[in-house]
C-alpha cells in the first residue's frame, strides 16, 4: 500500500513539473511578436516646395511619405525626384550651431549642367536663371519650412570643396560665406546691372490673346504679336482667367543671348 502511494505521489510531480514549463514556453512565444512589432518603421508624411519668389503663394506643395527620421537630405532628395532635376550634393547637408543649413551642390548638379534633355511638363524651365532661382529657392524654402523657426531659417549655398557657386552664363557668384538672399539679391550684391548678367527687366503693357501652350502666352504689345514664357503658377491662374484681348501689366526677363521673354510677375 506504502508503495503505490509513493509512485502517485511521483507521477503527480511529474505532472506538476511538465505543466509549469508548458506555460513558460507559452508566455515566450507570446512576448516575441509584440517585440517585433514595436521595431517596424511607421511611416510619416513631408512636403517639398516648388517655385521661386519671397511669397508663400509663389510655392506649390508637394507632399509625400517617407520612413524614419526626416532629413534635409531627404528633402532635397525628393525635390529632384518631384521636379527630375539633378539635385547631387557633395556631402550631406550640415546644420550649423546657429540653425543655418549649409547646402554643398555636387558638379553633377543640373544648376552646373543645365536642365534634363527631356523634362517634366509641370517643371519646364527655359533658362538658366529660371533654372537655378527655383532650385535654389525651393530647397531653402522647403528646409525653412521643415526645419526653420517659425519656417524661417539661413541656407548657405556652396560649390565642390566650399568654393563659391559661380553661374557663368548668367555672370553670377553665389557667396559661401554668406545667406543666400536670391537670385537678383546676388546681382545686386556683385554690383552688376541686369543687362550685363544674361538678361534684363522690363514692366509692359500687353494684351492678351491666348495661352499657347502650359508654358507660353500669346500677348499683343507694341504693334505686334508676341509669345511670352512663364512658369509661375501664380502667373499661370492669372492668364487663365483673363478675356481674349483684356489687358494687362506684369513683369518681364528677357535673355540677352536668346532674347527669350519669361514673364516674372503680374503688376496689379
Amino acid at each position: 500500500m506504502k508503495k503505490n502511494i509513493f509512485i502517485i505521489a511521483a507521477v503527480l510531480i511529474v505532472m506538476v513539473f511538465a505543466s509549469s514549463c508548458g506555460k513558460s514556453g507559452s508566455t515566450s512565444s507570446q512576448e516575441n511578436p509584440v517585440s517585433s512589432s514595436q521595431e517596424e518603421p511607421q511611416e510619416q508624411t513631408a512636403s517639398v516646395f516648388i517655385g521661386f519668389g519671397s511669397e508663400s503663394s509663389d510655392y506649390k506643395e508637394y507632399q509625400f511619405s517617407y520612413e524614419g527620421e526626416l532629413t534635409p537630405d531627404i528633402l532635397i532628395e525628393e525635390i529632384a525626384s518631384t521636379t527630375g532635376w539633378n539635385l547631387d550634393l557633395e556631402k550631406p547637408v550640415e546644420i550649423n550651431d546657429d540653425g543655418s543649413f549649409s547646402v554643398c551642390f555636387a558638379d553633377t548638379a543640373s544648376i552646373f549642367t543645365g536642365p534634363p534633355e527631356e523634362q517634366k511638363e509641370e517643371f519646364f524651365v527655359y533658362d538658366v536663371q529660371q533654372l537655378c532661382e527655383t532650385i535654389f529657392d525651393s530647397v531653402k524654402y522647403t528646409i525653412a519650412f521643415n526645419f526653420g523657426e517659425n519656417g524661417m531659417a539661413d541656407i548657405y549655398y556652396s560649390a565642390k570643396d566650399g568654393e563659391p557657386i559661380v553661374i557663368e552664363q548668367l555672370g553670377i557668384t553665389i557667396p559661401a560665406d554668406k545667406p543666400y538672399e536670391g537670385i537678383e539679391a546676388e546681382n545686386g550684391q556683385n554690383g552688376e546691372s541686369s543687362e550685363t548678367t544674361g538678361g534684363n527687366t522690363s514692366v509692359v503693357e500687353c494684351q492678351f490673346q491666348g495661352l499657347a501652350d502650359g508654358h507660353s502666352v500669346e500677348v499683343y504689345v507694341n504693334g505686334g504679336i508676341e509669345v511670352y514664357q512663364f512658369s509661375s503658377p501664380e502667373v499661370e491662374n492669372f492668364l487663365e482667367g483673363l478675356d481674349i484681348d483684356q489687358t494687362f501689366k506684369c513683369e518681364i526677363s528677357t535673355d540677352n543671348s536668346t532674347q527669350t521673354k519669361t514673364i516674372l510677375k503680374i503688376i496689379e
